[in-house]
Order: structure tokens, then C-alpha cells, then sequence
């Protein structure tokens, strides 16, 4: 498997304006996808979630807590870097890896014992945080070599703007959704 992917993502010496152009639009891309996401599973839907399964003021704090006290993953994703050399392997797979986590959340509403449902989504966002922030350390170091640093308050500027409204609507339209 690994060699599969180090073929598929073998760092190439040299990059045309097209290269940068198709990265761009595949970081806008992973940007509105993380934004739609991170707006339906985490934030105000993922404390109304585990408000209802019964949480305690201590764990809602914990939750809150969680993408922070996961940022040992860094050290994680440093490692990992150091020793694969290759950032686009590291961003890929921790990417889905982390992702996907966040579909068994649901199934802490179907446990015989709320707090073991409890459990399993604290433990699943710890997780999912963790995993990220490996995939940070290698997608940020990534993001600096495909975007030229004159570039990067434009690039970061519009990225935040599409990622902003998106999170808009999506947010209004759950919350709607979920109103009636």
C-alpha cells in the first residue's frame, strides 16, 4: 500500500503554472469540504448532541478542549514526515483517516448506556483532533512550497472567504433543517 501511494505521490522537481493552478483548486476544494464538515459535525451541533445524551458542563468543556489537547499530534506528524519524506502521503492518509471517524458519532445515540455513548464521542474527537494535527504538520508544510509567500494573503484570504459563507449556509440550512 505504501508503495502504491509513494508512486502516486512522488515529489516532482519540476512544477508548471498548471501544477499550481490544479493545487489551488484542490486546497479551495479540501477547504469547503473541511468547512462543511467541521459545520455539521462539531461546534454547536456536536454540544446540542452530546447536551441531549446527557453530558455534564465537565465534558462539554472537554470537548471544547479537545482539538487543543490534541495538538501532540504534531509531534506525531513531525516524525512522520521526517521519516516517510513525503508530505502529500502523510496529508493524504491522515486525512482519511480522520475524516471518517466523525460517521460513528451517531452511533453514540444507540448505546444502552448514555454515558458509554458519551464516551465514544469524547474518544472519537480526541482522535479525529489527533489524527489532524499530524495531517496539519504535513499540509501546512506543503501548502508553503505550492503557494508562493507573496501569493499567500490572496490564496488564504479567499480560502477563508469561500470557507466563511459556505460555513454560513450550511449552518442556517441544518439549523432549519433541524428546527423542523
Amino acid at each position: 500500500m505504501l508503495q502504491l501511494l509513494r508512486r502516486k505521490f512522488t515529489p516532482v522537481d519540476d512544477v508548471t503554472a498548471a501544477d499550481i493552478d490544479h493545487a489551488w483548486r484542490i486546497f479551495r476544494l479540501n477547504g469547503i469540504g473541511t468547512q462543511v464538515m467541521e459545520t455539521l459535525t462539531l461546534g454547536t451541533f456536536l454540544t446540542a448532541f452530546a447536551l441531549q445524551l446527557g453530558a455534564s458542563n465537565a465534558l462539554i468543556g472537554l470537548l471544547a478542549a479537545a482539538p487543543y489537547l490534541a495538538n501532540f499530534g504534531q509531534l506525531a506528524g513531525v516524525y512522520l514526515v521526517e521519516t516517510l519524506r513525503n508530505r502529500c502521503i502523510v496529508t493524504v492518509v491522515a486525512g482519511f483517516m480522520a475524516r471518517p471517524l466523525l460517521f460513528l458519532l451517531p452511533l453514540a445515540a444507540l448505546m444502552p448506556e448514555p454515558r458509554w455513548g458519551l464516551v465514544l464521542v469524547f474518544v472519537v474527537i480526541l482522535v479525529h483532533y489527533f489524527i489532524g494535527s499530524v495531517q496539519g504538520v504535513a499540509w501546512r508544510s506543503l501548502v508553503r512550497d505550492v503557494v508562493a509567500e507573496d501569493r499567500r494573503g490572496v490564496f488564504f484570504g479567499a480560502r477563508v472567504r469561500l470557507m466563511t459563507a459556505i460555513g454560513m449556509v450550511i449552518g442556517l440550512a441544518a439549523g432549519v433543517f433541524l428546527d423542523h
